[in-house]
């Protein structure tokens, strides 16, 4: 679980920023948006033999691969979320005279919050993900390196007990998320398309 939240945390620290750049700045965005494509598209597993070379057998390898399958998907949806801010919100604001801080925080922030909360939900489930999968190729301590040595044993119960334990964190974090989401976007709601 230590891994999973830090990798998370790491995740959001690096994303956020990265995104918002990606979305305001066009320079930002024709350099780093070719890498992203390419790391996004790697499958979880893949990342795991490169870790290993890098950090070894350790509970470091789960928190690396977990960032790094994490972080993708919230640069992505922060990137969106900046890159289609109406400019009638922008272009009033600046001529205004709006501080750049100001800009950010009171204006591009909070109308990119909904693709932000997005990109945390997905990231905090590939976090999990990346987690589960280097604890079950390193068969390290874990729930991950649990499932692959009762899987190997064929004591199937067991290894269907873990499997449901693993789902019942997932969906624990990502109603968390859910909730924060409706917390934080709380206007979004009342806006939105009313469902039959």
């Amino acid at each position: 679980m230590l891994s999973i939240f830090l990798g998370f945390v790491l995740a959001v620290a690096i994303g956020i920023p990265v995104g918002i750049f990606m979305g305001r700045y066009l320079v930002v965005d024709y350099l780093v948006d070719p890498w992203i494509n390419i790391w996004y598209s790697i499958p979880a597993i893949a990342f795991v033999p490169l870790v290993m070379n890098w950090a070894g057998l350790t509970s470091i390898s789960a928190l690396i691969v977990s960032f790094l399958i994490a972080v993708f998907s919230i640069i992505i949806n922060v990137y969106t979320g900046v890159k289609n801010v109406s400019a009638s919100l922008v272009e009033p604001a600046i001529a205004f005279g709006i501080s750049k801080r100001a800009l950010y925080t009171k204006v591009i922030l909070p109308a990119s919050t909904p693709n932000i909360m997005v990109g945390l939900r997905l990231g905090i489930t590939r976090a999990i993900e990346g987690v589960i999968v280097t604890e079950m190729v390193f068969s390290v301590v874990g729930l991950g390196g649990m499932i692959f040595d009762t899987a190997d044993k064929l004591e199937m119960s067991l290894t269907i007990a873990l499997v449901i334990v693993i789902s019942l964190i997932s969906i624990a974090l990502n109603y968390l998320m859910k909730y924060l989401d409706h917390k934080v976007v709380f206007w979004k709601e009342s806006s939105a398309l009313k469902r039959e």
